[in-house]
C-alpha cells in the first residue's frame, strides 16, 4: 500500500505523512486534512483532490511463476484504489522559514463532493412519485448537478410522495427530507456518483461475528438521548377543500375587505349594487395586471382597487374562498409506551417532542414525516466503534455483527471512517457504526445547526433581482439642478461624492 494524494490535474502531493487524516462520513460531510511544506501550494481552493493506494503489484501468470523482463525481475503494474475525494475547502500558509530560504507550511482542509448539492437552489415539487424518482431528475437541467460532473449511482425508489414543495432550498436540504421520510441516507461519493439507499442495502466486505474479529479494540453503547415515543409535527399550512362564502355590507368609505380565515387559494368576489351579484376581475395585490378586486395568499383580506366606485351602506359583497388552516400531527409507539413504563418508576413512561417543519404545506407529507421520525427514535441509539486494518470498508455500508457475549446481533449501518497513516505507511482506520436511530433520522436534528428556514410555498411570489453594488449612479442635485458625475468632485464651496451632495 502506498498512499498518495492527486490534485485535479493528477499531480501527486508531497505531503507531511503525520498529517494525513481523512474521514468518510454519511452523517456528516467526509472531510481530508494534510500538510505540504514548500514555497507555493500544489492545490487551489475549490479544485478536486483524491486520495489513492498507488501500490503497485507483481503479475502472475497462469502456469505459476514471473513474467521474466530482459534485465531479470517482476513486471510491475499500477494498482489504484480511490479511498476518498473532494474538493478543497481551505488553504491555511505558515511561513516557518529558516535561514534565507522561504520555506511555508501549507495546511489543508477538504470536504467530500456532497458539498455541491449545498450550492445550488431548488424552486420544484416532488408530486406524485417516489423520493427516488424526483432525485434522479435533479441531475439533469440548467440547475442540476450534473454541471459538476455528478452521475447517476445506486439510487432507489425509497418512500411514494404524493406533494412536497420545494421553495428556494438547497438539493441538500430537499435530500436530506427525502431520506428522512424514506429511511434512506444519500450522498455523492469519491466517483462523484449520486447514491440515495436504504440503510442496508450495501453490505459490508466482511462482517464480525465470534469467529471472525478484524479489529484490535471494539466498543458499543446504548444511549437514551433523542429516545421519543410520540411525536408532533407542527407544519405550515394547507387549504380547505369546501368553499367559505362570506356577504359583507359597504359603508361609503372602506375598500378593505376582511374575513374569517385565511385565504388558500385564488377567490370569486361578487358584487351587488341592487340589481343582483356580478362577478369581478381578482388580481394578485401587487402584481400583474389591473383588476377590480386583489388578494394575497394567506392574507384575510380583499381589497378592491382605488379606481372602482367605492361601495355604500347598501351595496353587497360577496367573498367565496378555500380557508388556510395550519397543520399540526402527531404519532405515538403505543408498545413502546407500554413497555417503558413498565420498565421505568413513572406511571406513564411517555417521551414526547415537537419538530417544526413549516415549509411541509401537505397533511399526507407531515403525516409521514412525524411517522419517520418515529421509527427512527422510539428506540435507544446503539453505537459501535472499532479500529481495523482492514481495507474496502466504506460510509453507508451495513455490516453485520453478531457477538453475543455483548448482546449484540444486527446489522450496523457504517456512518463515518476515519483513517490515519501508521509509521509503516499502512492505513488504520476508526469505525463508528449504528444500529438504532441512524443517519436516516439524523438529517432532521442535522437542521437544527442551520438557520432557522420558514419558506413556505406561495402561488403570489415574486423573485426581485437586486442590482449589483458596483452599479455606477448619476444624481442630479437638488438645489441648482446641475448633474455632477465622479467618484469625488468639488464644486466651488459644495462636495460632491459619486454625484451625491455631502457639503
Amino acid at each position: 500500500m502506498a498512499i498518495a494524494i492527486k490534485n485535479q490535474a493528477g499531480t501527486s502531493v508531497d505531503f507531511v505523512k503525520e498529517s494525513f487524516r481523512y474521514e468518510d462520513a454519511v452523517t456528516q460531510r467526509g472531510t481530508l486534512s494534510f500538510q505540504e511544506i514548500g514555497t507555493s501550494p500544489s492545490c487551489t481552493w475549490g479544485e478536486d483532490v483524491f486520495v489513492y493506494d498507488d501500490g503497485g503489484f507483481p503479475l502472475a501468470l497462469a502456469g505459476g511463476g514471473n513474467l521474466e523482463l530482459a534485465a531479470g525481475g517482476n513486471l510491475e503494474l499500477s494498482q489504484s484504489t480511490v479511498y476518498w475525494g473532494g474538493t478543497v475547502e481551505s488553504i491555511t500558509e505558515d511561513d516557518i522559514t529558516v535561514g534565507e530560504t522561504t520555506t511555508i507550511r501549507f495546511t489543508y482542509r477538504c470536504i467530500d463532493f456532497s458539498e455541491f448539492a449545498g450550492r445550488l437552489i431548488i424552486t420544484d415539487e416532488t408530486a406524485n412519485e417516489t423520493a427516488g424518482a424526483w432525485i434522479r431528475s435533479t441531475l439533469t437541467g440548467p440547475l442540476g448537478l450534473a454541471a459538476y460532473g455528478v452521475t447517476e449511482g445506486d439510487i432507489d425508489d425509497g418512500a411514494y410522495v404524493d406533494y412536497m414543495p420545494w421553495n428556494y432550498v438547497t438539493h441538500e436540504l430537499a435530500y436530506d427530507e427525502l431520506a428522512e421520510i424514506s429511511g434512506f441516507f444519500w450522498n455523492i461519493d469519491k466517483d462523484k456518483k449520486l447514491n440515495f439507499r436504504s440503510v442496508d442495502a450495501a453490505a459490508a466486505p466482511f462482517a464480525i461475528t465470534g469467529s471472525s474479529r478484524p479489529y484490535k479494540s471494539i466498543q458499543f453503547s446504548t444511549v437514551r438521548g433523542s429516545y421519543r415515543n410520540q411525536v408532533f409535527v407542527r407544519a405550515g399550512t394547507t387549504v380547505n377543500t369546501d368553499n367559505t362564502v362570506e356577504v359583507q355590507l359597504g359603508d361609503g368609505n372602506k375598500r378593505a375587505f376582511v374575513v374569517g380565515s385565511y385565504i388558500g387559494e385564488p377567490p370569486t368576489v361578487e358584487v351587488d349594487t341592487g340589481s343582483g351579484y356580478s362577478a369581478q376581475t381578482v388580481g394578485v395585490d401587487g402584481i400583474g395586471t389591473i383588476s377590480q378586486w386583489y388578494y394575497n395568499t394567506g392574507g384575510n383580506f380583499v381589497i378592491q382597487d382605488p379606481a372602482e366606485t367605492v361601495l355604500s351602506a347598501t351595496d353587497k359583497v360577496k367573498i367565496t374562498y378555500k380557508a388556510q388552516y395550519p397543520i399540526i400531527v402527531s404519532a405515538t409507539n403505543d408498545e413502546e409506551v407500554v413497555s417503558r413504563t413498565a420498565i421505568e418508576s413513572s406511571s406513564y413512561a411517555i417521551y414526547q417532542s415537537v419538530v417544526d417543519a413549516l415549509d411541509v404545506d401537505n397533511a399526507d407529507a407531515a403525516e409521514l414525516k412525524a411517522q419517520s421520525i418515529l421509527n427512527q427514535y422510539s428506540q435507544p441509539r446503539i453505537t459501535c466503534r472499532y479500529t481495523t486494518d482492514q481495507v474496502n470498508l466504506e460510509a453507508g455500508q451495513a455490516q453485520y455483527i453478531d457477538l453475543p457475549e455483548h448482546g449484540i446481533q444486527a446489522n450496523f449501518l457504517i456512518e463515518k471512517i476515519g483513517a490515519s497513516l501508521r509509521h509503516d505507511g499502512q492505513l488504520s482506520f476508526d469505525v463508528t457504526a449504528a444500529a438504532t436511530q441512524t443517519v436516516a433520522g439524523w438529517s432532521f436534528w442535522k437542521q437544527k445547526t442551520r438557520q432557522d428556514r420558514k419558506f413556505v410555498s406561495r402561488d403570489n411570489e415574486v423573485l426581485r433581482l437586486l442590482n449589483s453594488e458596483k452599479d455606477n449612479a448619476t444624481a442630479a442635485d437638488a438645489a441648482t439642478g446641475t448633474t455632477f458625475t465622479g467618484a469625488y468632485t468639488v464644486n466651488g464651496t459644495d462636495t460632491y461624492i459619486d454625484g451625491f451632495h455631502v457639503g
